[in-house]
């Protein structure tokens, strides 16, 4: 048989069906949620600790790996959608307090439902972090 070489991990906000997927629980709750995933990383603490919000229920109980995710280090590239930053922007905050910046936006066409609800010239915002920048 074909074997592929190990692939590098790619972590994603997945939207697996259900209720309170880690996708619903991030745009409800970004700080939280960041905390939650990224123990390593820089967070403020001028603000209130919040509780990130109860992990879901998957529709199906073979998709509840999707919705069980441990603690991880922090990636080297962020893909955030472009609403996040308006709505939440404590989050461009975080991001730059961690040593990531903007290296490019992406537009995704003239209309989509985004994470909070329909959206004109939704786009996508591609921040890496700077060499010699690393979460604490």
């Amino acid at each position: 048989s074909l074997r592929l070489p190990p692939q590098p991990h790619l972590g994603f906000l997945d939207c697996s069906p259900g209720r309170g997927s880690l996708r619903d629980r991030f745009f409800e709750r970004p700080l939280p949620v960041l905390r939650e995933l990224f123990p390593d990383a820089a967070h403020e603490t001028t603000e209130p600790v919040l509780e990130p919000p109860a992990k879901g229920v998957p529709l199906d109980p073979c998709l509840k790996h999707r919705y069980d995710h441990a603690p991880t280090a922090t990636p080297e590239v962020f893909v955030v959608w472009g609403s996040v930053l308006v709505k939440e922007p404590q989050v461009g905050r975080w991001l730059a307090s961690n040593g990531f910046q903007a290296e490019a936006v992406l537009q995704d066409g003239v209309w989509s439902e985004g994470p909070y609800g329909l959206e004109t010239w939704p786009s996508f915002s591609i921040y890496r972090r700077r060499h010699g920048q690393s979460a604490r």
